[in-house]
């Protein structure tokens, strides 16, 4: 029986069902961990830092975790590295042409 054909479940019924998982609720939407969107938009918000903040991160975490490193601070230091690039690259660029 697909979703849409199901009666709307009462609250009673619904506290008696075991909770879903997070695999079963997340598989096939964005909000999937490696979601493109989702890097996107926090690349987007570490844009707006000031990039001495950027880079004292990048460092702190580069030095914080010398040996075997987290996935989710290999993705972090990833996107300050780009983020940072970019912002060099603009303020080279800005350089130039003042």
């Amino acid at each position: 029986m697909d979703s849409a054909e199901m009666p709307p479940r009462t609250l009673k019924e619904s506290a008696e069902m075991p909770p879903r998982t997070l695999k079963e609720i997340e598989v096939g939407t964005s909000t999937t961990t490696n979601s493109p969107d989702r890097d996107k938009e926090r690349k987007g918000k570490l844009n707006m830092r000031k990039l001495k903040n950027l880079t004292d991160e990048f460092e702190f975490l580069s030095n914080k975790f010398k040996g075997g490193m987290p996935k989710c601070v290999r993705n972090r230091l990833m996107r300050l590295e780009t983020v940072i690039n970019v912002k060099t690259a603009i303020y080279e660029e800005a350089l130039k042409n003042a």
